[in-house]
Formats: structure tokens, sequence, C-alpha cells
């Protein structure tokens, strides 16, 4: 028997999935770019290994930002109904939507390509240098640490920035609308658990964590329902 609150996770993995899926796949088309990239560069280079030399951080950050953006901004159209049973919302101007959409997207996608550009430097740092020399040696370090990446780490990440721009949305189209925190069964923290017996709150309004939304942490996929459902 599933009952209110998971049948209301249900349906919003239903509502994410294709966002999850299209943000999945641009990062890892990205994460291939990237990999392409810096191995050519290593082909082509002597001497220590210098990661900013090879593979530039910011041209890193550009590449995943921008791969992630789109599928974000589309996130948080996805959650703009959410919390309002009629699926009315605030913001009604179409280019005043879009505009949000768009820039909800852009901001999501600089803090996603911080992340992961940080997490996959530091990996490739540690690996390249325990070499002396670059080498074939460089580019099978490369090559493992960005194995690393292509797969349940990226989707994870991903799940995590669909859910913020998911929920993003939802509290943008239902400011002062009486919520409540869900706290997710799959991976719950005592955090979570402080925001969701906090009770009903205006939706916009920070919970005890400091959040006005979900996540909280990694992996968590808790979710704000409205009180009148």
């Amino acid at each position: 028997m599933v009952d209110g609150d998971d049948a209301a996770r249900l349906r919003r993995d239903e509502l994410l999935a294709p966002v999850l899926t299209r943000l999945a796949r641009a990062l890892k088309r990205a994460l291939q770019d990237d990999q392409n990239e810096l191995l050519n560069a290593i082909r082509h280079a002597s001497g220590a290994p210098d990661l900013e030399m090879l593979l530039p951080e910011d041209e890193q950050r550009e590449r995943y930002a921008l791969a992630a953006s789109g599928a974000l901004a589309d996130g948080w159209l996805v959650g703009r109904s959410w919390l309002r049973a009629d699926g009315s919302t605030i913001l009604d101007d179409e280019a005043e939507v879009g505009t949000s959409a768009t820039e909800s997207g852009r901001l999501l996608g600089i803090e996603l390509a911080d992340e992961l550009s940080g997490l996959l430097r530091h990996r490739l740092s540690e690996s390249l240098r325990t070499l002396g020399e670059l080498g074939e040696g460089a580019q099978d370090a490369a090559g493992a640490a960005y194995r690393e990446w292509k797969g349940p780490r990226v989707e994870g990440i991903a799940g995590d920035f669909a859910t913020r721009a998911f929920a993003g949305g939802a509290v943008a189209g239902a400011q002062g609308t009486i919520v409540r925190w869900v706290v997710d069964d799959g991976k719950p923290c005592p955090d979570c658990d402080d925001n969701a017996l906090a009770g009903e709150q205006p939706a916009g309004e920070a919970w005890p964590t400091g959040q006005t939304h979900p996540p909280v942490h990694p992996g968590c996929r808790c979710l704000l329902i409205a009180t009148s459902d």
C-alpha cells in the first residue's frame, strides 16, 4: 500500500525522470569531450604533469555548465506547478517564466560545474602527481579518473541538481503556499528530520537547516508538499 507521501515522491520522480536522463547524458558527453581534450594534450606535451596547462579549469567548468544549464532550466519549469493543486503559479507571464527558468538553470549549472570540476580535478591531480613525466602512464591515470565519473557518480550529482532545480521551481511558483517537508526514506539524515519536525510553513521561508527547499545533502531526495494535498 502506497501512502500519500510515497505517492508524492513517486509522482515527483516520474516528472523528473526525463530531465534527469537528459542531464546525465549531457554531463557524460561533456566528460567524454573533456577526457578527449586532456588525453590529446598529454600526447603532445612533455615534462612534469601540469593539469592547469593541460586542461584549463575555467574551460572545463564552462563546458560542464553549458552542458547542464538547459536540462536544469527544464527541471525548474517542471517543478513550477508542483505545490499548487490546480496547476496555477504565481509567475504567469510567459516571458518572465522563461527568463526565470533560464537564469535558474544557468546559476545551478555553474554550481554543478564547480562541484564536478573540483572533485574531478582533485582526482586527476592526485593521479598525475605520482608521475614524474608525462607519457602513457599519464593517459592511463587520466582515463581511470574519468571512468570513475562516467557512471553512478555523475548520475548522483545529476540527481542532486535536478532535485534542486525542481524544488526551486516549485517554491518560485508558489511563494507563501503552506507546505511541509517530507523526508526521503531512502537516505535520511538528522538535518532533514529537523526540517520535517518543524511542521508547516510558507514556501520560500528558510527551514531549520537554512535551506528553502531540498536537497540538503548529496543523495537527499526529500520534497515539499502543500498541506492542501
